[in-house]
């Protein structure tokens, strides 16, 4: 179980396609490369009941994660995707990450380099963790219209758990949530082997406060290619982060009291959502004064793109309008011609250059 560095955005899920008239062509080799795999034991074969592909894989990584494809669609004549892989990057160290490259170009073949170009982006998670309680903060996402929350009551105490902030069904949803908490409870599952109980006590030291906040991206409806992530919103936009122990001391009116009171047991954004406009903009302007110094959601704008590089999956111009790539690969074209033509007569002048006479 691999922990992601404290304040660096990580990519906590990847799922990306291809279309199905462009990988068609690859698909018998596809399905012969994984069967190959199960047959080697790198891989198994997954149920594919309720499911849209015919043939689903989940390829070994490490001894908890894997590499989820899908291919051939139920109804190819209406699909538009004919191929998607998913898995947790976040998950993987350094060599990890390198097999996920080899395994995935073992999976497409030689044409490997060329398809990962013209991929689409199903499913995309920016996480953050922090060491700090999710009681010790305030979060606010302005974007979002809806909220959730959820949480424990112990005696007469309400303790949260996890914040959600826009729908679930939306494309982008923010959750803010106790990693260390969710950690704790998948170790006390662990079967009680030898093993475990060591991995129980190194992972256990590990856990200090730990808060997550991680935005979701779920394109389903719209996939997105990677020439073209403009398009999605940028990581975290609108969500504010506030010291509660700062906001105790500036909000001191019944009313803000009151409001404080609430958003411990069902977060601030619910308790805000309650008041008119006028009380709810007079409590965020005292809430300023209380922003905590470690956030600031500007820091992971360009996450999105940085993460998906990191993964070495795709190629870089992939990442290019295609006007752009086209321009980048003319210049390349001329410069490699004017290389060629330079060489070239530096080798007439060496021939035509008077040599020296050789001795009788």
């Amino acid at each position: 179980m691999r922990l992601i560095p404290y304040k660096k955005a990580a990519l906590d899920k990847l799922k990306f396609a291809f279309a199905q008239d462009e990988i068609q062509p690859y698909t018998r080799d596809i399905k012969t490369a994984l069967d190959d795999m199960v047959r080697a034991g790198r891989a198994t074969k997954l149920s594919t009941q309720g499911k849209g592909y015919v043939n689903r894989y989940r390829v070994v990584l490490n001894d908890k994660d894997g590499l989820l494809v899908e291919v051939t669609p139920n109804r190819p004549d209406n699909a538009k995707l004919g191929l998607t892989m998913e898995y947790t990057p976040a998950h993987l160290d350094k060599s990890e990450r390198a097999i996920v490259v080899e395994v995935v170009h073992e999976i497409l073949g030689t044409d490997a380099r060329r398809l990962l170009g013209t991929v689409v982006l199903l499913i995309v998670h920016i996480a953050v963790d922090f060491p700090f309680d999710i009681d010790e903060v305030a979060i606010e996402a302005r974007s979002k219209s809806t909220c959730a929350s959820w949480g424990k009551v112990f005696g007469d105490k309400s303790f949260l758990q996890t914040q959600y902030f826009g729908s679930s069904a939306s494309d982008s949803q923010v959750v803010a949530y106790d990693k260390g908490a969710e950690l704790y409870v998948q170790l006390a599952k662990a079967p009680a082997t030898t093993t475990k109980l060591f991995e129980y006590d190194e992972e256990a030291d590990k856990l200090g406060p730990r808060l997550r906040l991680e935005d979701k991206k779920t394109l389903t409806r719209s996939p997105v290619p990677l020439h073209d992530l403009a398009q999605i919103a940028a990581p975290f936009r609108g969500v504010h982060v506030y010291a509660m122990v700062d906001a105790e001391e500036k909000l001191k009116s019944p009313l803000e009291r009151q409001t404080l009171a609430l958003a411990k047991a069902v977060g601030l954004q619910a308790a805000l959502n309650g008041l008119d406009k006028g009380d709810r903009e007079k409590i965020r302007r005292k809430l300023i004064s209380c922003q905590v110094e470690w956030w600031d959601a500007t820091t992971y704008s360009n996450a999105l793109e940085k993460r998906l590089k990191a993964t070495r999956l795709f190629p870089d111009d992939a990442f290019h309008p295609v006007a752009e790539r086209e321009k980048l690969a003319k210049s390349s074209s001329v410069k490699s011609t004017d290389r060629g033509d330079k060489k070239r007569k530096e080798k007439l002048a060496t021939k035509q250059r008077p040599g020296k006479k050789k001795p009788h």
